[in-house]
């Protein structure tokens, strides 16, 4: 199993970014991430701190094969209130995200994207989650576009259908991520 660690470094009222790390420690790219709003569905980051599992499930939303995180704990901490949906995938600027991660080659501040207001976020994105999940051993994710692809993909490929990733707030000397009790 793959596994990566996500580190968040930079935050402000809009959005999080984080460097993505492979195993061996070498750098990959960006992420971007909503920021933390007391981890509510669709508008916050999921908890740092922790390392999740993801599975490679196929999304309704995004009509094809993505990384899902599993057991993310929701705001009450409640099992019926689990955070569910929260998947990888390409996206430029935080108002494409709800409550997802995009991968990213570099921090662009202030994107204009059509239909939204200019907002931070990250440049190439699809080429960028192409690539990360390549490296997890998906090649063409995209050509993963119905659910009977997505399973058999999954039961030919059990080695890339999880991943791990270790998701770390910011380490002592940056601000802290503030997280509600």
């Amino acid at each position: 199993m793959k596994e990566w660690t996500f580190n968040r470094d930079d935050q402000n009222e809009y959005r999080t970014y984080a460097t993505i790390l492979r195993e061996d420690g070498s750098r990959f790219g960006d992420l971007l991430e909503l920021p933390w709003k007391g981890n509510a569905h669709d508008v916050s980051c999921i908890p740092g701190n922790q390392h999740y599992l993801l599975d490679l499930v196929w999304s309704k939303k995004h009509a094809g094969g993505r990384y899902c995180y599993r057991d993310v704990p929701g705001p009450t901490g409640e099992p019926s209130d689990e955070r569910t949906g929260c998947e990888i995938h390409s996206a430029n600027i935080p108002a494409q995200l709800l409550g997802c991660q995009a991968p990213g080659y570099a921090r662009v501040p202030m994107m204009p994207i059509n239909g939204f207001p200019p907002q931070d976020g990250v440049a190439s994105s699809g080429d960028a989650t192409m690539n990360f999940y390549r490296e997890c051993g998906v090649e063409n994710y995209l050509a993963l576009n119905t659910p009977d692809l997505v399973a058999l993909f999954v039961r030919e490929h059990p080695e890339a259908a999880t991943i791990g990733v270790q998701i770390n707030n910011p380490p002592v000397g940056l601000p802290p991520i503030e997280v509600d009790a």
